[in-house]
């Protein structure tokens, strides 16, 4: 199968995904219709209260300072595992002239 092919079979999962996301899940349990009155006083507690009109707002800089570890973290994932997936095997070819294609199965055989 082509990268072509997968593109667009996972392109389509995809919008299938978002159309079943939008159709059935909601914010708020209390507004959806699949949910029962013994559910929703069991989950009474858990449910934030919601005012007439009233919107929440985010807390930008907060969420920020919590997200920013965890990007931090991923970039430093990314970029040595690029080195890893790319510099080091030509490395080891350039100066210890491994070839590579017999080496590939060394660690599985250990």
């Amino acid at each position: 199968m082509s990268w072509r092919v997968s593109f667009v079979v996972i392109g389509a999962v995809s919008l299938l995904w978002l159309v079943a996301w939008i159709w059935y899940f909601r914010d708020d349990p209390r507004d959806h219709p699949a949910m029962t009155m013994p559910f929703l006083t069991l989950q009474r507690d858990a449910l934030p209260i919601r005012a007439a009109g009233v919107t929440r707002t985010i807390p930008w800089v907060r969420l920020a300072r919590h997200m920013m570890p965890v990007t931090v973290v991923d970039f430093c994932y990314g970029w040595t595992l690029w080195l890893f997936l790319t510099w080091i095997p030509a490395f080891f070819f350039g100066n210890y002239h491994q070839n590579l294609q017999a080496s590939a199965l060394f660690p599985v055989a250990c």
